[in-house]
C-alpha cells in the first residue's frame, strides 16, 4: 500500500525553493559595513544557507543523522548574541536571535532522538525567527543593494 507524503513535504519544498532565491547573506568579498553599524551575526551566509538547504533535503529523506548534523552546521554558522549585545543592535534582534538558537537546539535534540516530525516543526519556527531578525536588522541598518543569485533552472 502506498502512503501519501505528509503535507510537511509541501513546506519543505517551499523553503527550499525560497532559500535559492534570497539574497546573499554577507557583502561581497573585500567589502566592509558602514561604520556605523554593527559586527555581522553571520559571517559565513552562503555556508549557513548550504546548512539550512542540507537539512531540508535530509528532512524529506527522513535521515536523522543528516538533519543533525546540517544543524549543528546552521548552529555552528550563526554567533548567539548575548543580552549586552543590545547595544549594538536591537532588543529585538538579540530575541529573536535567542529564539533561533534555541529552535535549532530543540530540532537538534529531537533529530538525535529520531523524532523527525518535532525536530522540523522547531526548524520551521527556527527560520521564522531568522527572517523576522533579518526584517528588523534591515529597518534599522540598511544594507547596499546586493544582487540576488540567479534562480535555480527548472
Amino acid at each position: 500500500m502506498h502512503r501519501r507524503p505528509p503535507a510537511r513535504v509541501g513546506m519543505i519544498v517551499a523553503t527550499a525553493l525560497l532559500l535559492g532565491a534570497a539574497p546573499p547573506g554577507t557583502p561581497p568579498t573585500g567589502t566592509e559595513p558602514p561604520a556605523d553599524r554593527p559586527a555581522p551575526i553571520h559571517s559565513a551566509g552562503a555556508a549557513l544557507e548550504r546548512g539550512v538547504v542540507d537539512a531540508t533535503l535530509a528532512f524529506l529523506r527522513s535521515d536523522a543523522r543528516a538533519v543533525r548534523e546540517a544543524l549543528d552546521r546552521i548552529a555552528a554558522g550563526c554567533r548567539r548574541l548575548r543580552r549586552d549585545d543590545v547595544s549594538a543592535w536591537s532588543e529585538d534582534v538579540v530575541v529573536y536571535d535567542e529564539a533561533f538558537h534555541k529552535t535549532v537546539d530543540l530540532a537538534r535534540e529531537f533529530a538525535a532522538a529520531e523524532e523527525m516530525d518535532k525536530a522540523f516543526d522547531q526548524f520551521t519556527w527556527a527560520q521564522k525567527a531568522c527572517r523576522t531578525c533579518h526584517e528588523i536588522a534591515k529597518k534599522a541598518h540598511p544594507a547596499a543593494k546586493v544582487p540576488l543569485p540567479a534562480a535555480p533552472k527548472s
